[in-house]
C-alpha cells in the first residue's frame, strides 16, 4: 500500500462509517484502490502478518476496511473531518474545517430503542433548524 511511514504511523485512524464523494477521475482511482486492497485477504482479514513484521509498539486494533480507507486517506493528503454524528461532537475543537453542527443520528448502539432514537434525530434536526433560522435572521437584520 506504500503507506508504512511516519506520516501514516504517527498518526490518528480515520473513519470511514460516513462519506460524501463528487465524481472525478481521482474519487474513482482512490474508491477502485480502496476496493482492491479490501479484496486482498492479506490486508482485510485479522491474520498474522503475511510479511513477518511484527506489529508497530502502538498498534490497538485492525478495523478493516476502515484501516485501508484511513491509510489511503493519509497517502494522498485528504483533509480529515469530524464524525458528522453525535460520536463526533466531542472532537470538533481537533478538526479545524469540522465548523458544522451534528447532522447525523449513528445507532451503532444495538440497544436503542425506536422512542430514543426519535428524540436525537428530531432534537438533531431541531438544532439543524434554528442554526438556519438564526442565520436567516441576521441577514434580515443587516439589511
Amino acid at each position: 500500500m506504500d503507506c508504512d511511514n511516519s506520516k501514516t504511523i504517527d498518526s490518528k485512524q480515520r473513519l470511514a462509517g460516513f462519506s460524501l464523494w463528487r465524481k472525478s477521475d481521482f474519487t474513482i482511482k482512490f474508491l477502485d484502490e480502496w476496493l482492491n486492497f479490501a479484496q486482498d485477504e492479506r490486508i482485510l482479514m485479522d491474520e498474522v502478518n503475511q510479511l513477518g513484521f511484527p506489529n508497530y509498539e502502538d498498534f490497538i486494533e485492525h478495523r478493516h476496511d476502515q484501516s485501508i480507507f484511513s491509510l489511503l486517506t493519509k497517502k494522498y493528503d485528504l483533509k480529515a473531518y469530524r464524525d458528522p454524528s453525535q460520536f463526533g461532537n466531542k472532537f470538533c475543537e481537533l478538526y479545524s474545517m469540522s465548523n458544522y453542527p451534528q447532522i447525523l443520528v449513528s445507532t451503532r448502539q444495538r440497544n436503542i430503542s425506536l422512542y430514543k432514537l426519535l428524540k436525537k434525530v428530531i432534537k438533531a434536526y431541531l438544532k439543524k433548524i434554528n442554526y438556519i433560522l438564526d442565520n436567516i435572521v441576521n441577514i434580515v437584520m443587516k439589511k
